[in-house]
């Protein structure tokens, strides 16, 4: 009796191991997946946030040149009007 009880305990050992062992391939497996899904997850936000700040430089940029042709234009148009009045005042002054 004691022989078949100690083949019981090994036998009951073993399958309790191997139920342990796919418990843990199972723990690796899952934590393997999830790994994977968050590293998905980052590299896709790491590609919207690239093309979110991509297109808001581009606007800038747009805004920028658009600002910076009113300035130029209305410095050229001050500075046109300004050099027709000195002209005029010249030539005025000349006449007197």
């Amino acid at each position: 009796m004691n022989k078949r009880m100690n083949k019981k305990l090994v036998l009951a050992g073993i399958l309790l191991t191997a139920l342990v062992t796919k418990a843990n391939a199972q723990q690796v497996s899952v934590e393997a997946t999830v790994s994977q899904f968050v590293v998905a997850q980052g590299q896709q936000m790491v590609t919207e946030l690239t093309q979110q700040l991509s297109h808001s430089i581009s606007q800038e940029i747009r805004e920028f040149k658009a600002e910076s042709a009113l300035l130029f234009s209305d410095e050229t148009t001050k500075t046109t009007v300004h050099k027709k009045q000195h002209s005029q005042e010249h030539k005025n002054y000349l006449q007197e």
